[in-house]
């Protein structure tokens, strides 16, 4: 096995920025739809996906597929949650 380096290196991999780059975009994009997204942990350790969208305040737990469905590519229609359900 492998020794862990002991120093952190001065700048991230080139795959962490583009990830953090995604990431930054995709919640822009959200909050340009008036979509706020939240992570909490529920009572069996699992992960909860929220989304809430600003006019109305209704919120929906979503799946990590339907959060997906929610970012599909940009330019095309991009339904409110309350239209998906």
């Amino acid at each position: 096995m492998p020794a862990q380096p002991t120093e952190i290196p001065d700048s991230p991999p080139p795959e962490v920025l583009r990830d953090l780059a995604t990431a930054a975009r995709v919640l822009a994009e959200l909050d340009e739809r008036g979509i706020e997204i939240s992570l909490d942990m529920s009572a069996a350790e699992r992960l909860c996906i929220w989304a809430r969208e600003r006019d109305t305040g209704l919120a929906y737990r979503l799946s990590a597929t339907e959060l997906g469905d929610l970012l599909i590519a940009p330019g095309r229609h991009w339904l409110t949650l309350s239209e998906r359900t």
